[in-house]
C-alpha cells in the first residue's frame, strides 16, 4: 500500500516594499504563489518624470516523474 504525501495548503499573499531615493522610488511588488523569496515585479519612478516597469516570468515549478 502507498502512503500518501499531504501538504499543508500555503496561504497566497500579494504584498509590496517601496524604497525611495533621492532620485527614484522602486516599487518591489512580490507574490507567493510564484515565489517566497523573489519578487514578480519590480516597478522604477524616477524623479524626472520617467518610469520603468520590469514583470519577472512566472517561474513554474518542474514536477519530478
Amino acid at each position: 500500500m502507498a502512503k500518501k504525501i499531504i501538504k499543508p495548503e500555503i496561504e497566497h499573499k500579494k504584498w509590496e516594499v517601496r524604497y525611495e531615493t533621492d532620485g527614484e522610488i522602486s516599487i518591489w511588488r512580490y507574490d507567493s504563489k510564484n515565489s517566497m523569496v523573489n519578487p514578480t515585479e519590480v516597478e522604477i519612478l524616477y524623479k524626472n518624470g520617467k518610469s520603468d516597469n520590469r514583470k519577472i516570468a512566472n517561474i513554474k515549478k518542474s514536477s519530478k516523474k
